[in-house]
């Protein structure tokens, strides 16, 4: 893996990140064995203007289940997962975070959303 690699995961990458995430769902009540789109809400989708704004933007791109979505920069996968379950579209999200992107497929996992969201990294 080049070096650069490597410094971004080790500056942006956070250790145990999923013990972390399941920890702070299970402090709200949520089931981690069951999520939910609704349940991760209030955590994943921490850019302007939260769900809202996610959903107004698949509004306006008119997104349906015949369109692919490529969210650049995806991190743990809430907007991805988000349009493919309102929207019915297929989504790939890409990430420079190697730890970002194995939460990312976890909760896309955990959501029942494997067959419309793909993360790489």
């Amino acid at each position: 893996m080049p070096d650069y690699i490597d410094t971004l995961n080790s500056h942006y990458g956070a250790r145990d990140l999923m013990t972390r995430i399941f920890s702070a769902l299970e402090s709200t009540g949520a089931d981690v064995d069951n999520l939910t789109i609704d349940s991760l809400g209030p955590m994943e989708e921490l850019h302007v203007g939260g769900r809202m704004a996610t959903l107004e933007l698949g509004r306006l791109a008119q997104i349906d289940e015949n369109t692919q979505v490529i969210d650049v920069g995806c991190g743990i996968g809430g907007p991805a997962r988000t349009l493919a379950h309102h929207f019915g579209c297929r989504v790939t999200g890409v990430d420079l975070t190697e730890e970002f992107c194995r939460a990312a497929e976890t909760l896309t996992k955990k959501t029942g959303l494997s067959d419309r969201v793909d993360i790489h990294f």
